[in-house]
């Protein structure tokens, strides 16, 4: 159980780091090209990570297909999956550890 709670840390680690790279990808993207993402205009990964409506934006996914840009919709689309792949091993993670206490 220990080793399960273990592994199951470690994967929500590393793709956190892989949706943090995925986010400077967009950002460094939208900023050479001079696009706005979801209407909005980010000039660093921090803004873009901290705004809520741009994270609710990208995990629902239905305004990424309004983007014109094909390799923008690439990066977000991607970024998507990364974020839900985060929050689904980060909500099992959490279960894990609340059974682990439990048991």
């Amino acid at each position: 159980m220990v080793l399960l709670f273990i592994l199951m840390l470690i994967v929500t680690i590393i793709f956190m780091f892989k949706f943090i790279n995925k986010l400077k990808h967009i950002v460094i993207y939208a900023h050479d090209h001079e696009l706005s993402i979801f209407n909005r205009t980010y000039s660093n990964i921090y803004q873009l990570y901290s705004d809520i409506s741009f994270l609710n934006k990208l995990f629902d996914g239905v305004d990424i297909e309004n983007c014109d840009d094909p390799k923008l919709k690439e990066y977000l689309k991607s970024a998507k999956h990364m974020l839900r792949l985060q929050i689904y091993f980060g909500c099992s993670f959490f279960t894990l550890g609340l059974i682990d206490v439990f048991i």
